[in-house]
C-alpha cells in the first residue's frame, strides 16, 4: 500500500512517489521523475508496465470505466497483445484481470472476472469540485447523477438485473479489507454505499464531495458539516449547484483579495495570501 495520495499536484521533489534510488513506486510510473506532473495518474501505461513487470509484477489488474483494449488505448494492437501474452512457462504475464462494465465492451472479453456495473441512469455519481466539476471562470458549480430507474425493474425476462454501482462495490471491498477511512474503530462499515459516501465523506473538515447545501440544515455552501438531505436538495434543483463569483473577484485572481477570500471560504486555498507565480525558462 502506497503512503501517498493517488492524485494531486507536486510542489517539489519531496512529493514524488519514488524509492530511495529514485525509481517509480507506482505501477503507472505517475509522480516519478519520468512523469512528475501526472495530476490524474498515467492509466494508459498500466497495462504495458504490468506486462513488463515494471517496476514490479502484479497478480491482478482491476479496471473500471477504461476500455483500454480498444478506444482508450493509444496502441490497440499491442495493448491486446499485452493482455494475452504468456511467459516461458505458458502462464499469462498479467495473471488475472478484473473489469467492471455495464456493457459487453472490448475490455470485457479479456477479463477473468466481470463485475456487472449499473448504467448512469441507475446510480448516484458526483461531478465534484474535488475532481473535474462543471465550474467555469465566473463561478463554482458541481452536480450529481441520480437514479431514474431501478435495475431490479429493467430485466427483459422479468428477472431483476444482478448489477451494482462500481463505486459501492469498491467501498464494500475496502470495508472487507479493513482499509483506513472505510471502517469504524470496531471494524464495522463506515459507509452504507456510494450515495452515503458522497454525503458523509469529508476530505478535510467541512470539505466533502459536494459543495452545495452543506450543514445540518443545508444553509451552508462551499464548506460545512454533512447534510443528510443534501442529495435530495440537488435533485430538487435539477441535479446541480452553483455559486457565482462576485464581479470584482473575477479577474487577476492570483492577487485579487476578493477572490482569494472567496476561495479560502470554499477550501480551495488555505489562506487569502497572494499566489506568487514562479516561471522558469
Amino acid at each position: 500500500m502506497l503512503d501517498a495520495a493517488p492524485l494531486g499536484f507536486v510542489h517539489g521533489p519531496e512529493d514524488l512517489v519514488v524509492d530511495e534510488h529514485g525509481q517509480p513506486r507506482r505501477i503507472d510510473h505517475a509522480y516519478s521523475w519520468a512523469y512528475p506532473l501526472a495530476a490524474h495518474g498515467m492509466m494508459h501505461t498500466v497495462i504495458r508496465n504490468a506486462w513488463a513487470g515494471d517496476p514490479y509484477k502484479i497478480d491482478t489488474l482491476l479496471m473500471f470505466m477504461a476500455n483500454m483494449s480498444w478506444n482508450s488505448a493509444m496502441n490497440t494492437g499491442q495493448t491486446m497483445q499485452w493482455l494475452t501474452d504468456k511467459d516461458e512457462a505458458g502462464e499469462y504475464r498479467i495473471p488475472r484481470i478484473i473489469y467492471s462494465d455495464a456493457y459487453a465492451s472490448e475490455m470485457v472479453a479479456y477479463a477473468d472476472l466481470v463485475l456487472p456495473d449499473t448504467t448512469y441512469l441507475e446510480r448516484f455519481d458526483a461531478i465534484s469540485l474535488l475532481d473535474r466539476p462543471i465550474s467555469d471562470a465566473d463561478g463554482a458549480s458541481d452536480a450529481i447523477r441520480h437514479p431514474l430507474f431501478d435495475p431490479a425493474t429493467q430485466g427483459d425476462d422479468g428477472d431483476a438485473r444482478d448489477v451494482r454501482g462500481f463505486q459501492s462495490v469498491l467501498i464494500e471491498l475496502g470495508t472487507r479489507l479493513g482499509l483506513p477511512g472505510l471502517v469504524n474503530e470496531d471494524g464495522s462499515a463506515r459507509y452504507r454505499d456510494y450515495a452515503d459516501y458522497i454525503v458523509r465523506h469529508e476530505r478535510a473538515p467541512g470539505v466533502g464531495l459536494l459543495a452545495g447545501w452543506r450543514g445540518e440544515d443545508g444553509s451552508q455552501h462551499g464548506k460545512g458539516t454533512p447534510n443528510p438531505d443534501q442529495l435530495q436538495r440537488y435533485i430538487d434543483n435539477g441535479g446541480f449547484w452553483r455559486e457565482e463569483l462576485p464581479e470584482h473577484a473575477r479577474y487577476y485572481k492570483m492577487a485579487n483579495r476578493g477572490y482569494l477570500q472567496w476561495a479560502q471560504r470554499f477550501g480551495f486555498v488555505p489562506n487569502d495570501a497572494p499566489i506568487v507565480l514562479q516561471l522558469y525558462s
